[in-house]
């Protein structure tokens, strides 16, 4: 959090007024206060005008990255020539009180704040939905850029490696892979482990994200996987407020379980006591009550998972 909350200080942030332990991980989601000129302006120094050449390949991906995010308009820019091309990053506070959008091209940079002058929340205000669209009105009136974003040139902070093209880790021999440039910094990760005999294998709660957009992939799998079940929500160790009604009544939480085998059934159990089962969608309601539980759920062939976690008073 330190070093991160320093980079953006150095971006020229100058609402981070406080320490970095108080706006704690949510400060890389935009848990804090920014100003619109300023954002922009972070932005366009960053991938308009790089000056530290190590990390320019680094920004060149994170330029094609946020060129993949959906438009507001639902336009596929490589299948319509006449479509610009941009990366684009939107954002959205806390009570729906700030919709943001920024986008930017080799020529332009644009940033759009959408809300109330007094901070009041508008349902539905989001940055996707509300300042999104105004962004993408603002660039067509503008002169369009001839070229895109150019790749830089491999510097010696650079080397090749292969790269698996399913999950993006270095390759191993039993993955799809090719040759990229990569930051030298690339080379220290691990190797991707989702490739089994030539098979690509997700872990339970890494499926139940990631099927939903890939038709392709297929729970079908000849290799046993170490883990067949495994919790989204919570994580272990967290700390849970539960929230209440206009009556008073607790609402509880949604706890929920990814399955490897869409066909599951799961055993839910609270604290070793018998709560439910569920088959297909894995979630359960639950109102514990104040202080430190157990969740434990098993599945029909004996497998199971469990996770601790605790409930505020």
């Amino acid at each position: 959090m330190p070093k991160f909350h320093a980079l953006l200080q150095r971006c020229g942030l100058t609402t981070l007024t406080q320490s970095p332990e108080h706006y704690g991980l949510s400060l890389i989601l935009g848990g804090a206060e920014a100003r619109l000129d300023e954002v922009t302006a972070a932005y366009a120094r960053t991938f308009c005008h790089s000056e530290r050449s190590e990390e320019s390949l680094a920004t060149w991906y994170t330029l094609q990255a946020l060129q993949e995010v959906n438009r507001p308009d639902q336009l596929d820019w490589r299948l319509i020539r006449s479509v610009r091309k941009a990366a684009w990053k939107t954002g959205t506070s806390y009570g729906f009180r700030d919709a943001w959008a920024v986008g930017m091209t080799p020529r332009w940079t644009i940033g759009v704040w959408a809300g109330n002058a007094d901070g009041h929340g508008v349902p539905g205000l989001t940055g996707a939905r509300t300042a999104g669209p105004v962004l993408f009105d603002i660039l067509n009136l503008l002169p369009a850029d001839e070229e895109w974003f150019e790749m830089p040139e491999q510097v010696g902070h650079d080397v090749f490696a292969d790269v698996c093209t399913a999950s993006g880790m270095l390759a191993t021999e039993n993955c799809p892979s090719q040759s990229l440039p990569i930051p030298a910094a690339g080379m220290e990760t691990a190797p991707c482990p989702y490739h089994r005999s030539g098979e690509f294998m997700l872990p339970p709660a890494m499926e139940w994200y990631y099927k939903p957009h890939h038709p392709e992939y297929s729970e079908a799998r000849k290799t046993r996987l170490e883990k067949t079940v495994e919790f989204i929500y919570p994580a272990s160790g967290t700390t849970l407020t539960l929230p209440r009604q206009m009556s008073g009544e607790v609402e509880g939480a949604v706890f929920r379980v990814a399955h490897h085998r869409s066909d599951a059934t799961l055993w839910w159990h609270l604290d070793q006591t018998y709560v439910g089962e569920t088959h297909f969608i894995h979630e359960l309601r639950l109102a514990p009550e104040p202080g430190k539980h157990t969740l434990t759920v098993v599945d029909d062939e004996g497998n199971a998972a469990a996770v601790v976690f605790y409930v505020q008073d």
